[in-house]
């Protein structure tokens, strides 16, 4: 039971890094020698590629792209996650423009994996 005067206390604040490489430096070195084995097989491959998304150009694409993998997952089932709608798409034009928001995604063919 909170009072309702009580104003609401922030408890832990995650400061973000800007790029996939600050990311990287904030792992052990086994962990970054994994991460950087994964990227290179999968850019090994044939047809394959690793896309590293972290602004809004040609969203709706993108929104497509990321609902062919939604759909396929256990969240959706519930009945939650994400949805290829206006909502999630402003909240994904937010992300992207204030660098809160930056997605990996594998394509293989040129259509994005689901599994």
């Amino acid at each position: 039971w909170r009072r309702v005067e009580s104003p609401p206390e922030t408890h832990r604040v995650l400061e973000f890094p800007e790029s996939y490489d600050a990311v990287l430096g904030m792992r052990s070195s086994s962990n970054r020698k994994r991460l950087r084995r994964y990227a290179r097989r999968i850019e090994e491959i044939e047809g394959y590629r690793l896309e590293v998304i972290d602004s809004p150009k040609d969203l709706r694409a993108l929104m497509a792209d990321i609902e062919t993998v939604a759909a396929r997952t256990y969240q959706r089932g519930l009945g939650s996650g994400f949805y290829d709608n206006a909502e999630w798409e402003s909240l994904l034009r937010l992300g992207f423009e204030r660098g809160w928001f930056t997605m990996w995604m594998v394509y293989g063919e040129g259509k994005p994996l689901t599994a």
